[in-house]
């Protein structure tokens, strides 16, 4: 009787005890307290997020993952810089082989980040290879790119020159090419499109020498290609023929800001910086 009075007492307390250690290992698991601010974190977290202070080392297999990754990084960097270089050499365009290099050159650098230990001695030979040709043409290519400058196309017509011209990044007209005219002329049907109010009267000089009163207006850029001049001051003349003339004169006022030549051949103008 004792013995059996006993066992049922016993049986409900190991259960009890049982059940709150099974509920004390959950929480544990679930949650990592730190130490320093008693922040609880969970099992997955490495550093406290809130105090940044280590609760939980790097296991084994963790550490061997880690690795693994790290491995492959390496090696897709290595993948990668091979494929860039091999498309450069596709390609005739220069901006784009420029670019085709430069990804190449990114994806050496992140090979090599771990030496020549990590390769063996062909890889190792191949990835400085890569390097060294990648260097060497991304040098020769932006000295080539800096002196081309920018192309703009010529239209031409008769004997005159057309140019293709954005004024304050909003009305684009064809302009004469003029390297005799001082200034830049607009037609006023141009003036009244960009809203530009007339200024003072003045006298402009034509590329035949004829003296011309004109009106001052103030653009605040004037654009070809990617070449741009900001904050220019020009002559509007009333009554230009602008069947001729178009939009009007692209004189040196625009020209001298740049190192300018005409390539006749290619009808193209090419303005470099000064």
């Amino acid at each position: 009787m004792i013995k059996n009075w006993t066992s049922t007492i016993i049986k409900p307390q190991a259960f009890i005890i049982f059940f709150f250690l099974f509920l004390s290992s959950v929480f544990s698991e679930n949650n990592n307290s730190c130490s320093q601010c008693n922040f609880k974190n969970s099992s997955e977290d490495r550093y406290c997020l809130e105090c940044g202070a280590e609760i939980r080392s790097v296991s084994q297999e963790e550490q061997s993952r880690g690795k693994d990754l790290e491995k492959q990084k390496i090696l897709n960097a290595f993948m990668g810089a091979e494929e860039e270089f091999n498309r450069a050499q596709t390609i005739k365009d220069e901006k784009q082989k420029k670019m085709c290099y430069e990804a190449a050159a990114l994806h050496v650098s992140v090979a090599c980040s771990k030496g020549a230990s990590f390769f063996d001695r062909a890889d190792w030979k191949k990835l400085s290879e890569i390097k060294w040709k990648c260097d060497t043409a991304l040098s020769t290519l932006r000295k080539r790119l800096k002196m081309q400058g920018v192309r703009v196309p010529l239209i031409k017509v008769g004997s005159a020159l057309y140019v293709d011209v954005l004024f304050n990044e909003t009305k684009k007209h064809r302009m004469i090419l003029d390297t005799g005219c001082s200034s830049t002329l607009i037609s006023e049907t141009l003036a009244k499109e960009l809203l530009l109010p007339p200024g003072a009267f003045v006298m402009s000089t034509m590329a035949d020498g004829r003296l011309v009163q004109s009106r001052q207006v103030f653009l605040s850029s004037i654009k070809l290609e990617n070449a741009e001049v900001k904050n220019v001051t020009a002559q509007m003349i009333p009554g230009i023929n602008e069947e001729l003339l178009g939009g009007g004169l692209l004189g040196m006022a625009f020209l001298e800001n740049f190192k300018f030549q005409i390539d006749t051949e290619n009808s193209e103008l090419i303005l470099e910086p000064q």
